[in-house]
């Protein structure tokens, strides 16, 4: 499972052009947060990334482009 997530994400970071190395990639996904909270009243379930640094949110927005998914 390891290795197709790792050949993900070497795809994703291929298409949108990325000069980020794979192996660094890992590395600032390995120290990203995320907060999941229930509201009281209303129930729903909310998320949201917690600070990130400036190659952390490049390496969001690669994702979000290329994926479609996620956004907070």
């Amino acid at each position: 499972m390891a290795y197709a997530i790792y050949k993900e994400l070497e795809r994703v970071l291929y298409k949108g052009e990325s000069s980020l190395l794979v192996k660094i990639a890992a590395e600032l996904v390995h120290t990203m947060y995320q907060i999941i909270h229930q509201l009281s009243e209303s129930k729903t379930i909310q998320s949201q990334l917690l600070g990130m640094d400036e190659q952390q949110m490049k390496l969001v927005k690669i994702i979000e482009n290329q994926l479609g998914c996620y956004s907070d």
